[in-house]
């Protein structure tokens, strides 16, 4: 699958999934940073949740450091 099979989920959450790993956190670790459920975080990852809840989206990047 290549980045233009995905859909806009799946590629933020791709994105926000490898800044996580470059950080060297888990997903624990950026479910605490953000204020956000460890579930929560694995679906944003997996591009499950929509983007209509971008704000928690914005809340992984910001704990990676992506803003």
């Amino acid at each position: 699958m290549t980045e233009h099979d995905l859909t806009e989920s799946q590629l933020v959450g791709s994105r926000i999934r490898d800044a996580r790993i470059n950080r060297r956190m888990s997903q624990a670790d950026l479910a605490a940073k953000a204020n956000i459920s460890l579930p929560h975080v694995s679906n944003i990852e997996k591009g499950k949740t929509t983007l209509s809840d971008a704000q928690h989206g914005c809340s992984c990047l910001r704990c990676c450091g992506w803003m």
